[in-house]
């Protein structure tokens, strides 16, 4: 008899009201300086991210329904939006323990973008491959999974602009990040 010994979750929804939600989150795009970073995609990663409250909002039913699976207070701590134009990518990474991250789809097509793709914490345990993982997804679909899980995205090929939104949340107050806050430990005697 096999067992499986680990389980990682990635928690896939279909948000409600999409279309709805499409046109508030890419007015608020308009409003926000993108750069290029170090990720390698227009981002506003390093701005004021003073839109944690509208955000929440927004996907009120989606976190209702987080929070209902897992029996848990999921709270948004930090977002930003990520667009890829033509050779964009963003380098494998993870977001450090304490919680989940998320990426929602708002400009996609699975014609011309590929998602997101996860890597397993360990290798095949017979021919010590890496494992990868790419979920299928469409443009409305917000991903949920543990956010030490390394991820990245390919090269973007495409002319059409891929656009994401990207979270990260805590279902407990107590255990954030202190990379996912604007608080820095001190490295002073």
């Amino acid at each position: 008899m096999d067992i499986n010994m680990f389980h990682i979750p990635l928690t896939h929804y279909k948000c409600s009201w999409w279309e709805q939600k499409k046109q508030r989150l890419l007015r608020h795009i308009d409003t926000l300086d993108m750069v290029q970073g170090d990720e390698q995609v227009l981002s506003d990663y390093r701005g004021d991210n003073n839109y944690i409250n509208d955000i929440s909002d927004i996907l009120h039913d989606e976190l209702s329904w987080f929070a209902h699976d897992y029996n848990c207070d999921p709270r948004i701590v930090r977002a930003w939006y990520e667009r890829a134009l033509p050779y964009m990518y963003h380098p494998t990474h993870n977001h450090g323990h304490g919680g989940y991250s998320a990426v929602l789809y708002i400009e996609y097509n699975s014609k011309y973008h590929r998602p997101t793709n996860f890597i397993a914490p360990y290798d095949h345990f017979i021919t010590g491959e890496q494992l990868t993982y790419e979920p299928e997804v469409e443009e409305g679909d917000l991903i949920l999974f543990p956010s030490f899980l390394h991820h990245y995205t390919h090269p973007h090929t495409s002319e059409q602009r891929r656009t994401v939104l990207s979270f990260n949340l805590t279902v407990n107050m107590d255990n954030i990040p202190l990379s996912w806050t604007d608080n820095k430990p001190s490295h002073m005697g």
